[in-house]
């Protein structure tokens, strides 16, 4: 106790300006409490405030609706797409039939014809 003693009374002035200032800190934070709350009554009074506080709580519903949606309609562009290339490719196979079709039916033709020419020429040189 006796070694205490001296290093309280040498710091006692310390201890005291650190003591006031706790009690200063002490003050403004029970005032500054007091506004907080004030606030806090003033803004759960406002009639309106709790539609507010709804409409940000939809928010994020909505934000996750149009994330879905968005998703869907690049989900549809895609599908579109490939189906745009798959009718385009029957198409050209349509196409590539048609024309085969066409070739077919001329080269038949063309035998026909020249059966023909043979049948005529064969009873031209029997009569």
């Amino acid at each position: 106790m006796e070694l205490s003693l001296p290093f309280i009374e040498s710091n006692s002035l310390a201890l005291e300006r650190i003591a006031t200032k706790l009690q200063d800190l002490q003050t403004s934070q029970t005032s500054l409490l007091k506004t907080v709350n004030s606030e806090s009554e003033k803004l759960e009074r406002i009639p309106f405030l709790q539609n507010i506080l709804d409409t940000f709580s939809q928010i994020e519903l909505y934000h996750q609706k149009t994330l879905q949606l968005k998703k869907n309609l690049i989900a549809t562009g895609e599908r579109s797409h490939r189906l745009r290339k798959r009718v385009e490719k029957l198409q050209v196979k349509r196409q590539s039939e048609e024309i085969a079709l066409a070739e077919k039916r001329e080269r038949d033709m063309e035998r026909e014809r020249q059966l023909q020419a043979k049948v005529n020429i064969s009873s031209n040189t029997k009569t």
